[in-house]
């Protein structure tokens, strides 16, 4: 069972839920549930909660909705204040968690979530005619810290996109795609450097089968145990991981070379993006 989860908090969550409710057949579940108000659609739940999602402690949510699947609706700032549609896992790679969660801790997540996310975000920023929304994957990055495969599915960057009702329809048609299509089959790998918006690992999930789970960009490479954190980003990862992939333009000689080192003691392939897409080809 899939669980969309939003925050009564973030105003792009509650347009999403909004366009969610009068659009498809939500009603109340039968579903036992004191944390939330908890609807339900032919087997996928839709639970809003009063609590800022990213530095809320989801344990009862998890104890209480024993979910698969968790898609957090969301809102995405930026500085540039760009307009967005964008998905990505959770966890910290450093020593504090200014934004929730635990430091030095990912979240599980799922990777083929991850990549029908994404596929189905590109899909209707076509259908809507949102040209100018940027559309894809992010870095692994902010809380909270969950047990249960989670992502954010997340409308960007400022208010006024938040409130605008087609990238709500984005969003809610996305997830809805999600839930409705989950089956974590997909072959899955951990990614290492690029910046924030990675652009070289979703070139990588639209042009092969490959799915991508956590992944830790160049500006933090410098600053963990990449043993500890890569072994950590494959077993969060839903999904078996095989491959660790790194995005070669994006990391510095040093970086690949420690990131080598670990993916070698952890027996996953260490490869190189473009190497990835070839042999995909």
């Amino acid at each position: 069972m899939v669980l969309l989860l939003a925050s009564s908090k973030d105003p792009a969550a509650v347009n999403i839920q909004t366009y969610l409710q009068n659009t498809y057949d939500f009603h109340e579940s039968s579903v036992n549930c004191t944390v939330g108000s908890l609807l339900e659609c032919r087997g996928v739940l839709l639970l809003e909660i009063d609590e800022e999602i990213l530095t809320t402690d989801l344990n009862h949510v998890e104890v209480e909705i024993n979910s698969d699947l968790i898609l957090v609706l969301s809102c995405h700032r930026a500085e540039s204040g760009a307009p967005a549609l964008l998905a990505h896992p959770q966890g910290n790679w450093i020593k504090n968690a200014p934004m929730g969660g635990q430091p030095e801790t990912l979240s599980m997540t799922s990777a083929t979530a991850l990549k029908l996310s994404v596929t189905a975000l590109r899909e209707q920023k076509i259908r809507l005619g949102l040209q100018d929304y940027l559309c894809g994957l992010e870095v692994t990055h902010h809380g909270p810290t969950t047990e249960t495969p989670m992502i954010f599915v997340e409308i960007g960057s400022t208010e006024r996109e938040w409130q605008k009702p087609k990238p709500a329809e984005a969003v809610g048609e996305a997830v809805m795609y999600v839930a409705r299509n989950w089956a974590p089959t997909s072959p899955a790998v951990i990614g290492v450097g690029g910046t924030h918006y990675a652009p070289r690992f979703n070139e990588l999930i639209h042009r092969t089968e490959l799915a991508v789970g956590h992944i830790i960009p160049k500006y933090n490479l410098d600053t963990v145990d990449l043993f500890k954190m890569l072994q950590q980003a494959a077993l969060k990862t839903f999904e078996k991981v095989e491959i660790c992939a790194y995005d070669h333009g994006g990391t510095k000689s040093i970086q690949r070379q420690r990131a080598r080192e670990a993916a070698k003691n952890m027996d996953l392939e260490f490869m190189r993006i473009r190497d990835l897409l070839r042999s995909q080809e």
